[in-house]
C-alpha cells in the first residue's frame, strides 16, 4: 500500500517501473530510486517526499511485424538447451535472470511453446545465441529498432566503491 501523496515512477537505479521513488544522492548526483535501492545501497535522501517522475517513454516500433519477416529457426528449444548448459546455468537460473517461470523456460526448450517476440530477445540477451532466421535474398544486418537492446539503468554501469565507516 503506499503512502498518501507518494507518487509511482521508473527507478533510474535498478530500473523497476511503477514503484514509488525518492530523490537520492547516488554516487554523486541527484536521481530518482526506489525503497529497495535507498536501502540496499545506504543511499542518502535528498528531500523527505516522494517525488513524481515521468520518465520518457521511446516510440517502440510493433514486434510483430519484425518476427514475421524473421521466424524462429528450427530446433530453437536445443538451441536454447545448449547454450544454457554451455553456460552452467540451470533451468531454475535462466529464468531468474530472465525473470520468467521455470516452467515457460522448460516448454520452450521441449517446443511445447512457442517464446513471444519478448521472451525471444530476453533470451538471446541472456544466452547470446541468435534465435530467429532469415531468407537467404535478405541481408545479415537486422532493421534498426528491430531488436531492442536490454534498457541500461545506472545499477547496470556503475561500479560501488567500498564505504568508509
Amino acid at each position: 500500500m503506499q503512502r498518501k501523496g507518494s507518487v509511482t515512477g521508473l527507478c533510474e537505479i535498478c530500473g523497476q517501473d511503477k514503484v514509488p521513488l525518492a530523490k537520492v544522492i547516488f554516487e554523486g548526483s541527484t536521481v530518482y530510486g526506489c525503497k529497495r535501492c535507498v536501502t540496499a545501497y545506504g543511499l542518502k535522501k535528498s528531500g523527505r517526499r516522494f517525488i513524481p517522475v515521468s520518465a520518457p517513454r521511446p516510440h517502440l516500433k510493433p514486434l510483430r511485424r519484425v518476427f514475421e519477416e524473421f521466424p524462429l529457426v528450427n530446433g530453437y528449444g536445443q538451441r536454447i538447451r545448449s547454450a544454457r548448459v554451455a553456460t552452467d546455468l540451470t533451468q531454475k537460473d535462466l529464468a531468474r535472470k530472465i525473470r520468467e517461470k521455470e516452467s515457460t523456460i522448460r516448454n520452450v526448450e521441449n517446443e511445447r511453446l512457442r517464446p513471444t517476440p519478448d521472451l525471444v530477445m530476453k533470451l538471446e540477451n541472456a544466452l547470446r545465441i541468435k534465435l530467429t532466421s532469415q531468407t537467404d535474398d535478405e541481408p545479415d544486418v537486422v532493421p534498426s529498432g528491430a531488436l531492442q537492446p536490454k534498457r541500461v539503468t545506472l545499477g547496470d554501469v556503475v561500479v560501488f566503491k567500498e564505504s568508509r565507516k
